[in-house]
């Protein structure tokens, strides 16, 4: 079929034969595969990877802040020495816990002894009046 001549130039239109029409699938394909890589890439990956990194840099910000605060704790603690100076009772909390373990390991290790040593409290306060 010959269409007729258009800025001096005669066009002429044919069906495709099914190598051509392969040809033109192949090329329409192509063009809808790069439209939709393009599409992927920009419109959802990089969104995507920019949300990921933005989490990612909260995350290492929150660590961060929870490192200085536990070093703000450790240094605190350095500059104020021992709780025994700044805990008002502390020494002597620990030094009753520390006797308080101290008897009862021996206690556990003699039992008889400590059956006899509790036999005579138990006279001792009978004449003691108590």
């Amino acid at each position: 079929m010959t269409n007729g001549p258009y800025d001096g130039v005669l066009y002429e239109h044919r069906m495709p034969c099914e190598q051509e029409k392969e040809k033109i699938r192949r090329e329409h394909s192509r063009m809808v595969l790069t439209a939709k890589t393009v599409i992927l890439i920009g419109w959802v990956l990089v969104p995507f990877a920019y949300l990921l990194l933005q989490q990612f840099v909260t995350v290492v910000g929150w660590i961060a802040f929870s490192l200085g605060v536990l070093q703000l704790c450790v240094v605190t603690i350095k500059h104020f020495g021992n709780p025994d100076k700044w805990i008002p009772g502390h020494k002597a909390k620990m030094e009753k816990q520390r006797k308080a373990a101290h008897y009862i390991y021996h206690c556990e290790r003699n039992p008889e002894g400590f059956a006899r040593l509790r036999a005579e409290n138990f006279e001792r306060a009978e004449r003691e009046g108590k």
